[in-house]
């Protein structure tokens, strides 16, 4: 529909940037990046100072893996509006898909100055100190995110698993049963908690997780397999 609504709008007008950079939105949200790369600069064209237009442009370049590109787009968004989260967002993306993790965390540090509130900076930048193997920074942020959102599924896992790399396997599996309970066929959440439980050597709560995951149509890695089969406890 959205799309629909902003092809009407450059058939009726086709100088008006915003609908260029909608129907780029929409074109995203559907996975055509090259699509929606060519309606944002259509956008830029028609109005250089959309700051939008680059961030969400910026932001394809991302997905599609151009994160050079990218950074350049949020960086003339940001230079145009300082003042939007979204484009230090999108930015510290681009920067964590390249390993710049510092440049990242400055970024998302940016965009929760500029919006406090903002669950998803806190959730990336969470990953981001994880990268740089800053545990307890992010296990505060990804608290944070599900302070803000407690619905959130993968902030639970996340939290989930660096607590199993600290070594903490009952906060990791707490985390994990979170996730399951906000979505009860998430597959990453009973993997990681099928781990954890190998360290906790609870394997009949191993072997009830690779029945989940198998009812829901995917495959366990043979090498959990194999050392669920060599656990003590059960052969199976």
């Amino acid at each position: 529909m959205l799309y629909l609504l902003n092809l009407q709008f450059i058939e009726i007008n086709p100088g008006f940037a915003e609908a260029y950079n909608n129907r780029g939105i929409a074109y995203k949200e559907k996975g055509q990046y090259d699509e929606a790369i060519a309606d944002y600069t259509n956008a830029i064209e028609i109005d250089p100072k959309l700051a939008q237009a680059y961030s969400n442009r910026g932001n394809a370049y991302a997905k599609k893996g151009e994160y050079d590109k990218a950074i350049s787009d949020c960086t003339k968004a940001i230079e145009i509006n300082s003042g939007n989260a979204m484009h230090y967002l999108n930015r510290g993306v681009a920067y964590g898909e390249k390993g710049q993790h510092d440049k990242a965390i400055a970024d998302y540090s940016m965009a929760i100055e500029i919006k406090p509130r903002n669950f998803e900076a806190y959730v990336n930048r969470g990953l981001a100190y994880y990268n740089i193997g800053q545990y307890d920074e992010a296990i505060s942020d990804f608290d944070k995110a599900i302070e803000i959102n407690p619905k959130f599924a993968g902030a639970y896992i996340n939290r989930g698993w660096v607590y199993y790399i600290k070594g903490q396997h009952e906060k990791a599996i707490s985390n994990y049963n979170e996730a399951l309970k906000i979505n009860p066929r998430h597959v990453q959440a009973y993997i990681n908690r099928i781990i954890a439980y190998i360290e906790t050597k609870e394997y009949e709560k191993a072997w009830g997780d690779v029945s989940n995951v198998r009812d829901i149509g995917v495959q366990i890695h043979p090498e959990i397999l194999k050392t669920l089969h060599e656990a003590p406890k059960r052969q199976k």
